[in-house]
């Protein structure tokens, strides 16, 4: 039960931030204020920004809802390439 409610908290918070990115976007922010605004940079953003390369960040999540996402053929050759290394391991 503490899983399902964390599940549907997690999708209420997506939610309405997802609402507050359009209402911004409606009124003719752009997506660098936007982010700066719905996601106050913290710690934990720092944090996530950095290990992923900036590949997770506010700015990146704010485009991806307002854009849709984006085609990455470098990430999904990463991808590929540590699944064939998990591969040998485990052949191993």
């Amino acid at each position: 039960m503490v899983v399902t409610s964390r599940v549907h908290v997690c999708q209420q918070w997506f939610k309405e931030l997802e609402g507050r990115i359009m209402d911004l976007h409606t009124r003719g922010w752009s997506d660098v204020a936007i982010s700066k605004h719905v996601i106050p940079k913290g710690a934990n953003t720092s944090l996530m920004e950095m290990v992923t390369l900036r590949d997770v960040s506010r700015l990146n999540l704010v485009q991806s809802v307002l854009y849709g996402p984006i085609a990455r053929p470098e990430v999904d050759e990463v991808l590929s390439e540590l699944q064939q290394l998990h591969a040998k391991d485990d052949a191993s």
